[in-house]
């Protein structure tokens, strides 16, 4: 993996504090090791190095990792693409779920008004 993209220290904080906000603000666990993982890949590869990434250094990065590209993603901070999305079979459902909360509340209600299952409400939220 060869990103040239390293992020200043000042926006490195910025972004890892950002995360951190963001778990706290949706009841996720916002600790040293979540937070050391996010810190992990925002150093050496931050926000623009992902797209330097191939395909496959992308999808070889470990779930952990994955979790932080999700929450990139449903913050509006990256745009993966439609390659990314399918050959990583990435869930960002129960993330954007989280984050966008009242958004994903509405369209649980709507969904569920014709007689969709929960399941397939859960679903067709994550596609």
């Amino acid at each position: 993996m060869s990103v040239a993209s390293a992020m200043s220290m000042d926006d490195l904080d910025d972004l890892v504090g950002a995360y951190r906000a963001s778990m706290e603000q949706t009841g996720m666990f916002a600790g040293r090791p979540t937070i050391s993982v996010a810190r992990m890949f925002f150093a050496p590869v931050g926000v623009t190095g992902w797209d330097e990434l191939s395909l496959a250094e992308q999808c070889a990065q470990p779930h952990k990792k994955r979790r932080v590209v999700g929450w990139l993603m449903v913050t509006g901070r990256l745009a993966a693409t439609a390659d990314y999305l399918v050959a990583a079979r990435l869930n960002v459902g129960d993330i954007a779920s989280r984050h966008h909360h009242l958004f994903f509340t509405r369209f649980y209600d709507v969904a569920g008004e014709p007689g969709f299952a929960p399941k397939a409400v859960q679903l067709q939220w994550s596609h």
